[in-house]
């Protein structure tokens, strides 16, 4: 059987999502190294900071969900609300989507 389109929708935005999580715990791990080789390495706010840009790496590799911005730069109240409703509208729609009897079967999976 043909895999269904929206599949392989589901698929490209997954990777998608991965690949944004991979670039940012980059991100963390160059912050986290940058502190801890530079010429403050040895001051105590360089050394939390260098803590924290691993911790953070390490967490953004191993999230399946979406990260909070944090700190100067906030997202206003109604936009963050739209967006986490759009999030939640489409992981109920992928739940129904992947639990629907022709998709079952697609996967080999004997639709009840």
């Amino acid at each position: 059987m043909k895999r269904p389109g929206g599949v392989k929708i589901l698929a490209v935005l997954t990777f998608c999502a991965a690949a944004f999580l991979a670039v940012g715990s980059f991100d963390f791990f160059v912050v986290a190294v940058r502190d801890m080789t530079g010429g403050d390495s040895g001051d105590a706010a360089s050394v939390a900071i260098a803590g924290m840009g691993a911790a953070g790496g390490f967490s953004m590799l191993t999230s399946r969900g979406h990260g909070r911005l944090s700190g100067d730069l906030m997202i206003p109240v109604v936009p963050s609300i739209v967006c986490h409703l759009l999030l939640m509208a489409t992981a109920v729609w992928m739940l129904a989507y992947l639990s629907l009897p022709r998709i079952k079967q697609a996967f080999g999976i004997v639709a009840e």
